[in-house]
């Protein structure tokens, strides 16, 4: 039986694995890759600007680093590379009004701007890309219930499965990009972040996937689709407007 893994799999923690294994694959097509090794190291931003961060967000990403290195899967070269520091507030908020520097900054969440790394087993590295995506991963809010391997959702006993559709499989991963970039509207608000179609598609098949403009033209569509729970009366709204899209959670 597989050891529970030490980190989240979060949507940042799967573009950290998407960029990893993409230049495994351009290096194996080039024969760059030596008895699992790739030379050159690979340089990753740490968040992009429309990914989410929260107060654990710099654990977690330290503990997925540990736990590659602890498998000899990666080093980092953090030694021979200079990263400035950033730092953001959680969700985006800033101060809040006649809040202090001090308390202010103690909510914030400082991190590098980016890591480098070097690839010691690539193998191991798309081992777990595909271990990751078979997580099982339940995400709550309030009252309702989240699971994106089911496809499944749930409301005060009112319940909804993508994964009965047909097209479910790409509706499920729509829904879930905008659910981990959701507005939520209550007393502890989250101001989420907006996606345009090519955002969606992008973190659905990763950079420069060869299926990004089938997702774009198809998104409309599945957006429809996912809408249809507002019959329901499940407090979620697809919000779209200019060209951005965003889900909305009123609590």
């Amino acid at each position: 039986m597989k050891k529970e893994l030490p980190f989240a799999p979060t949507p940042v923690i799967k573009r950290y694995l998407q960029v990893m294994v993409n230049v495994i694959t351009t290096s194996d097509k080039y024969g760059q890759i030596h008895n699992g090794k790739i030379k050159n190291p690979i340089t990753i931003g740490a968040y992009d600007d429309d990914e989410m961060i929260f107060p654990d967000s710099e654990k977690n990403r330290i503990n997925f680093l540990e736990y590659l290195k602890t498998e000899k899967a990666i080093r980092e070269s953090e030694g021979d590379f200079e990263h400035t520091q950033d730092f953001r507030y959680p969700d985006g908020q800033g101060p809040k009004l006649g809040e202090d520097g001090a308390t202010a900054i103690k909510r914030g969440v400082f991190f590098p701007s980016a890591f480098t790394i070097q690839i010691l087993d690539a193998q191991k590295v798309v081992d777990l890309q595909k271990r990751v995506a078979l997580e099982n991963v339940e995400s709550q809010i309030g009252d309702i219930n989240w699971n994106n391997k089911t496809g499944k959702f749930c409301f005060r006993g009112i319940e909804h499965d993508f994964q009965t559709k047909r097209g479910g499989g790409i509706v499920i991963k729509i829904f879930d990009v905008l659910w981990e970039n959701k507005k939520v509207i209550s007393n502890r608000p989250q101001t989420g972040a907006t996606k345009t179609y090519f955002d969606i598609a992008k973190d659905i098949h990763g950079a420069n996937s060869p299926e990004i403009p089938k997702t774009v033209e198809i998104l409309h569509a599945k957006l429809k689709t996912i809408r249809r729970i507002e019959a329901k009366k499940i407090p979620i709204k697809v919000h779209e407007e200019k060209g951005y899209v965003q889900m909305i959670v009123t609590m």
